[in-house]
């Protein structure tokens, strides 16, 4: 039996993309609710599993970019870059920028770095979610 590529699949780039066990059910939460196929591919993009795998491939590219350069610049640099597109956004203050120092030097790893990123997602305001299915998508892409 082939598996048909559902649409919102096909919208997101390659290394974003969830496995097939979680395209699977993702796709079968997706039916079960009737969410549109945007919509999906719009709350996967913006799921703190995505966000991760983001800064990390960002990482991977300043690692690329600055050889030679510390773990914790590299973060730095990273964490930087997102702290910009925040400002430019209009999600946060451009005071933010100033405790760049003091969140990198509290990091012990760079997974502290992503789920600091997370966190301002997390204060950003969203659409309401009264079924949970946004957090059913979460669970699914942290599997």
């Amino acid at each position: 039996m082939s598996f048909k590529m559902p649409e919102w699949l096909i919208m997101i780039r390659d290394d974003f993309r969830p496995s097939l066990e979680q395209i699977k059910k993702l796709e079968s939460l997706r039916k079960k609710y009737k969410i549109p196929h945007d919509a999906l591919r719009w709350r996967i993009l913006s799921s703190p599993a995505i966000t991760r795998r983001l800064q990390w491939q960002i990482l991977e590219e300043m690692r690329a970019k600055m050889p030679g350069t510390s773990e914790k610049e590299l973060w730095k640099s990273v964490l930087i870059s997102r702290l910009k597109a925040e400002v430019a956004s209009g999600f946060e203050s451009p005071n933010i920028l100033k405790n760049v120092d003091e969140i990198i030097n509290r990091a012990q790893s760079f997974d502290d770095v992503c789920n600091y990123i997370v966190g301002l997602d997390q204060k950003e305001p969203s659409s309401s979610d009264p079924l949970g299915i946004g957090k059913m998508i979460d669970e699914i892409l942290e599997e």
